[in-house]
């Protein structure tokens, strides 16, 4: 019989003692080993079963979970099989394990109104040990979100494979989305970096523009999950009639370009008169963080060419991103910005004027001074 011979067995009075759960989990075959977790907040006491077969495990698990109550517990203990088999329980990295640089923090989303904190801890405690807990409340209703920090990397990965898309929270009609969280670090710090011989992939998140105004994300997600797995969805509303955005987040680079391809200026989503516009994100973080194509500028927007490369005659001058993503520099007052200038004209006619100077001039394209452009969308 394949599966592990270890149960996780939670929500244990305080001071339970070994002898206790030897003699209560005994009754289901050979118990080889027994960790009680030391130094557990009040209410939160849990322990490692180790049986000498995974039918024995098994077998006390369906005699036991959600049913036996011990002594001192007004409630009874949940019981598991382990998903992490080692020793010392979730947290454990196993001989010659390492976290270094692995990611140790899960991002929670879709919690419910009225989610505390001591609830969370109280559920994902159960896959190791809790360093740091963030909780974000006032949001829209029922879209509450969550950083949870664990010891350990396995305790991350186990807690994540354990309840995205399954846990469900009283209160909550859906259940909660679980990924490990991009930045690792404190206040959005500390990117997952890749592990050695990884190759870096190019941006994942996707700008969607000109949605209907009876968009939803249940349509998003419907349409756009045809091309890859979807980690994250940011629906704008509340914008000018047919001008809804969303910002669409795969889970590969490949996945993102494939939905880009296929639906940019083709689709026309339900409810709407118009194709949508699907673009890269300029900026594939959260809250307008980590630039696309940034090679450590502050700011995000690459350095112009030397001046002295520069013909004189206009002030404002278009470059590209290596992702080939237009940005605009002033050399007479040395700003650089994303946005076409409102002094420019940005239209099909500008468009070939630039390209055709892009041509003449490489990596360097002369904008010309017209009327100021309509509104564009500004995928950040």
């Amino acid at each position: 019989m394949s599966g592990g011979r270890k149960c996780f067995v939670g929500s244990l009075p305080d001071g339970t003692q070994e002898s206790t759960l030897r003699a209560e989990f005994g009754r289901y075959g050979e118990v080889e080993d027994i960790f009680v977790k030391p130094g557990c907040e009040t209410g939160r006491q849990w322990a490692m079963v180790t049986f000498g077969t995974a039918a024995q495990a098994l077998s006390a698990k369906e005699g036991t979970d959600r049913i036996l109550k011990l002594p001192g517990n007004d409630k009874p203990v949940e019981v598991m099989i382990a998903r992490n088999q080692s020793k010392d329980g979730p947290g454990d990295r196993g001989p010659g394990g390492s976290n270094e640089g692995r990611p140790k923090k899960i991002f929670v989303g879709s919690l419910p109104d009225g989610i505390t904190e001591n609830t969370l801890r109280e559920e994902f405690s159960k896959y190791g040990q809790i360093t740091d807990l963030f909780l974000k409340t006032g949001c829209d209703s029922n879209k509450h979100w969550a950083f949870i920090t664990f010891s350990s990397t396995e305790a991350a990965e186990t807690a994540k494979t354990s309840t995205d898309r399954l846990l469900k929270f009283e209160g909550c009609d859906s259940t909660v989305e679980v990924m490990l969280a991009r930045n690792q670090g404190m206040n959005g710090r500390d990117p997952i970096k890749p592990g050695p011989g990884t190759t870096v992939e190019g941006p994942s998140k996707i700008f969607v523009g000109s949605l209907p105004d009876s968009i939803n994300e249940t349509v998003l997600r419907a349409e756009f999950s045809k091309y890859g797995q979807i980690l994250d969805v940011f629906l704008k509303t509340g914008c000018e009639s047919h001008k809804q955005w969303a910002f669409i987040v795969f889970a590969t680079n490949s996945q993102a370009q494939a939905a880009k391809d296929a639906t940019d200026r083709i689709l026309v989503v339900q409810g709407g008169t118009s194709t949508c516009e699907v673009m890269f994100a300029k900026f594939q973080g959260k809250n307008g963080q980590d630039p696309l194509g940034s090679s450590g500028s502050s700011g995000g927007v690459p350095a112009p060419p030397p001046m002295s490369q520069m013909p004189q005659q206009y002030a404002w001058r278009v470059y590209q991103t290596p992702q080939g993503i237009p940005y605009y520099h002033n050399h007479a007052t040395g700003a650089t910005q994303w946005e076409c200038p409102m002094e420019l004209h940005y239209s099909a006619m500008a468009a070939q004027q630039a390209h055709a100077a892009h041509a003449q001039a490489s990596m360097y394209g002369a904008m010309y001074s017209m009327t100021p452009p309509t509104a564009m969308y500004r995928p950040y």
